[in-house]
């Protein structure tokens, strides 16, 4: 990799970009594990951490079995093992729940002593069941599926923190004999800017979320925008109906402002949440242009121009307008306005297009009363309330290109660090940079610079070899 990047190539998509998935769920239950540890001490907020890993394993599992691509009689019979678990260990919970209320129940009594160890054996043996009915469970799985599907689910089971006791859910999931789903729901940002920047960003999210094998039951969008060009708002806009279309719920979230261009893109959603004071509107358009006709006389300058087409151009900074050009130049941003209008009417079937769009911007309340916004609440609040819903998933989504750090030297220091872990690439990585040195051994300054590098990126040069790369590498680079 840093040969081809010396040569001059450029820098690998496939590595370059990068979805960043942040669980918001997760987050969450730590803040309340955190609060909880600092009120009621370590225990409680371990206890509360486990039962939002548990259920996580329980809301994620429908997508970890999508994700082994099974047949669908291998998926019919591993639904059949987790119903059969999850009967079996609910049956045991509840002995569990009434052996240890008995064994309690004696020792506050001080029963005889062979009373009390008889219901303290009760207890354990509901407990040595726990671990025959999950061994049962995993054999009702490897029989079920193929070698190479069951070596994935392996994995999924041998991570840290994974309770297999979450797939039983409650009594009521395991008696409907199916595997709990959880409801899933991506949040995207974009904060826009005047040209609408982000909105290529906004197109691949948007992508990743439709070219994933589990679709979202909806998509929240945090929005903030004061507006900005017709064709880049236009098309942010777009790439939003591109979720409608696939008939996913739509959501926007305005905690600011979304205007002008920004309610165009707010106004696609199946919702719209607005904040106390944030402000909506501004449904028109304008066209400024400086006229500098007076002063280039004044100078004594002479203005030449040559088009070709009656329109291709209207105002200039340079002329005195004409009365054709500036009524041609009010036909154009009346087209945009009517286009517009149109698209809100459209979107928001229930606004009086002709009342709000007049340029206007209302706040909180009075955007509700006029349509423009359906409900006053925070994106906090919104989220929340998703997040504490049972078996919901909350995953905010980001694509963001991977930087490369140091420059020469870190791009130097990270195939070092790579290197440190394969022989191979420690061997390719030594006769590469040899090569690169032999290379400028006629050039002094640039030997002298490369070498510079290298000693920056950890690698000893008077003895380059295959045991002073790795060394070094395992030093840290």
């Amino acid at each position: 990799r840093v040969v081809t990047r010396l040569a001059g190539e450029p820098l690998d998509e496939i590595d370059g970009e990068q979805l960043k998935v942040t669980r918001l769920s997760d987050e969450l239950a730590a803040a309340r594990a955190a609060i909880a540890e600092q009120a009621s001490g370590d225990a409680s907020g371990q206890a509360l951490r486990n039962h939002a890993r548990r259920a996580r394993l329980r809301t994620s599992w429908s997508g970890t079995l999508d994700a082994v691509c099974l047949k669908e009689d291998e998926r019919r019979k591993v639904d059949e093992a987790i119903a059969l678990y999850s009967a079996k260990e609910v049956d045991r919970r509840r002995e569990q729940r009434d052996a240890r209320k008995t064994w309690l129940k004696s020792l506050a009594r001080n029963d005889f002593f062979l009373v009390k160890r008889w219901h303290q054996w009760g207890v354990r043996s509901t407990m040595d069941a726990q671990v025959a009915l999950q061994d049962e469970l995993i054999f009702g799985l490897r029989e079920a599926m193929p070698k190479d599907a069951f070596r994935r689910l392996k994995d999924v089971f041998g991570k840290p923190n994974v309770d297999l006791r979450a797939l039983a859910g409650d009594p009521e999931a395991a008696a409907t004999g199916a595997a709990p789903t959880a409801r899933l729901v991506y949040v995207l940002s974009f904060d826009g800017d005047l040209t609408a920047s982000r909105t290529e960003l906004l197109a691949r999210e948007i992508s990743a979320i439709l070219n994933s094998k589990r679709r979202p039951s909806e998509v929240v969008l945090l929005l903030r925008s004061p507006g900005g060009t017709v064709t880049g708002y236009g098309l942010a806009g777009a790439q939003l109906m591109r979720l409608r279309t696939a008939g996913i719920r739509l959501v926007v979230c305005v905690d600011q402002l979304a205007a002008s261009g920004g309610y165009l893109m707010a106004c696609v959603a199946d919702r719209i949440f607005l904040s106390p004071f944030g402000a909506l509107g501004s449904i028109g358009v304008v066209s400024q242009s400086p006229n500098f006709a007076k002063r280039v006389n004044q100078e004594g300058f002479k203005f030449i121009q040559t088009t070709a087409g009656k329109w291709k151009t209207t105002l200039s900074p340079f002329q005195e307008p004409t009365e054709a050009e500036l009524v041609k130049v009010k036909e154009d941003i009346t087209m945009v306005y009517n286009t517009f209008a149109g698209w809100v009417k459209s979107n928001r079937p229930n606004v009086v297009v002709e009342e709000v769009a007049t340029g206007e911007v209302w706040y909180g309340p009075r955007a509700v009363e006029r349509g423009l916004a359906d409900e006053l609440q925070t994106s906090a609040e919104y989220l929340l309330r998703l997040m504490q819903e049972p078996d919901c998933e909350v995953l905010q989504l980001s694509f963001e290109r991977k930087k490369e750090g140091g420059g020469l030297a870190g791009l130097l220091g990270e195939a070092v660090r790579s290197a440190a872990a394969s022989p191979a690439a420690a061997a390719a990585l030594q006769g590469a940079l040899a090569e690169l040195l032999a290379g400028n051994a006629g050039n002094t300054a640039g030997a002298a610079a490369l070498k510079e590098l290298l000693r920056q990126a950890g690698i000893d040069v008077g003895t380059l070899g295959g045991a002073a790369l790795t060394a070094s590498a395992a030093a840290g680079g």
